[in-house]
């Protein structure tokens, strides 16, 4: 009997390597959360049954791969996304300060 490679395996390292290539767009986020999902699958199908399905190297890097990319995304939204926002958030408020001064002096 001819073994097969598993699926999970595939999609668990296609979706790694799309994740890593896309983590600065926020949809690596999502993809690295489906690589780690497949590639643990991916793994217990393998390990289950060793002798029919093969892709253990493709599962185990599709988990890796989505492991350091959700782990990237995390650090960029903690040093970058956050004080970005806070940062906007300040301008924001300027901004409107600013509106709502005028408004007041052409009123009167």
């Amino acid at each position: 009997m001819e073994k097969r490679t598993s699926g999970m395996a595939i999609a668990s390292f296609v979706l790694g390597i799309m994740s890593i290539t896309s983590w600065w767009i926020g949809v690596g986020f999502v993809m690295s959360i489906l690589a780690i999902i497949f590639g643990v699958i991916g793994l217990r199908e393998v390990k289950g049954s060793p002798d029919q399905v093969t892709g253990y190297g493709l599962a185990l890097a599709g988990f890796i791969l989505g492991v350091i990319t959700l782990a990237i995304g995390v650090m960029a939204m903690v040093f970058v996304g956050i004080p970005a926002w806070h940062i906007w958030k300040e301008i924001y408020k300027e901004i409107y300060r600013e509106i709502n001064i005028q408004m007041l002096s052409n009123s009167v």
